[in-house]
């Protein structure tokens, strides 16, 4: 099977402008079942399971983060996030042989505005991606960011 490189920076472009337009449930579709989303706490984390990580977020806890997002009774998220990711270039890490499976990585800058406040984030993705019945989902969404052990004020849009 022969990978469509355009698929795969279709989905990782997708995604980005999914959650900047407030598209949440497109964002999710994106994921595969028993896909999971990722923030480590440390640089060197390998293990999600055992350390702490700042996400770790399987389809259930992330479908209870969407849904608390767009609730109209939300305080939190009364006034909408306005958020716009800017991707660097979709790098191919590895694809099978079968080309049903690739692991890719960008970089990424995020500026969030949500109650005249703004943050940034920045960092690397590591998208380890599926394709079944000819669709391209996400099977695991690492996020890096730059300073994952800073002190956090609560994130509520996925990054």
């Amino acid at each position: 099977m022969t990978v469509v490189w355009s698929e795969i920076e279709d989905l990782i472009n997708n995604e980005a402008e999914f959650l900047d337009s407030g598209r949440y449930e497109d964002w999710l579709d994106l994921y595969a079942e028993g896909g999971v989303y990722w923030v480590p706490r440390s640089h060197a984390q390998s293990d999600p399971l055992n350390e702490i990580s700042l996400f770790y977020e399987g389809r259930a806890l992330l479908e209870m983060r969407i849904n608390r997002l767009q609730h109209p009774h939300a305080h939190s998220a009364a006034e909408p996030y306005r958020v716009s990711h800017v991707i660097g270039r979709v790098r191919k890490i590895s694809v099978t042989e079968a080309g049903n499976e690739a692991h890719v990585e960008a970089r990424f800058h995020i500026q969030e505005y949500h109650e005249g406040r703004e943050r940034h984030f920045a960092g690397k993705y590591s998208h380890h991606l599926i394709k079944a019945d000819g669709v391209w989902k996400i099977r695991l969404k690492r996020v890096d960011l730059v300073n994952c052990d800073a002190t956090f004020e609560p994130i509520e849009v996925p990054l």
